[in-house]
């Protein structure tokens, strides 16, 4: 597997677990770097287990690429990412959910989640209604 497929699955991966974070992929080939940007920077330094995550990765692809050179960063002045900038994210806002720049099956997921939310919206229930429980 070449190292863009390897980064793009991860990313998939990571907006799976962290659909709150957006991420930006690009190749230099002026630079022979791989920059991989993690928006919002707040969330980033302030997550552990993604920041743990996010070592991990790094440590692994030292491991099976060590030619090569990828670069995190989460602040717009690390990298200027250019319109061929291929960027990944899942915005969920009051249960509207948004996603461009995803495979299919997170497409479908996301979707099929819309959905049940739009089903549970529908179907509420006052919290104030007697409930008995049979034995």
């Amino acid at each position: 597997m070449n190292i863009s497929t390897y980064i793009y699955d991860w990313i998939q991966q990571m907006i799976v677990v962290y659909p709150w974070l957006s991420f930006k992929y690009e190749y230099s080939e002026k630079r022979n770097i791989h920059y991989i940007g993690v928006f919002p920077q707040t969330e980033v330094e302030t997550n552990e287990a993604y920041c743990n995550d996010e070592n991990l990765f790094a440590s692994d692809l030292d491991i099976k690429y060590p030619e090569q050179i990828v670069l995190f960063g989460s602040d717009d002045t690390f990298y200027n990412f250019t319109d061929k900038a291929l960027c990944y994210e899942v915005c969920v806002d009051n249960i509207n959910l948004n996603s461009y720049i995803l495979d299919e099956e997170l497409n479908l997921f996301c979707n099929e989640l819309e959905a049940i939310c739009n089903t549970a919206r529908k179907n509420t229930f006052n919290m104030n209604n007697q409930f008995a429980l049979a034995a």
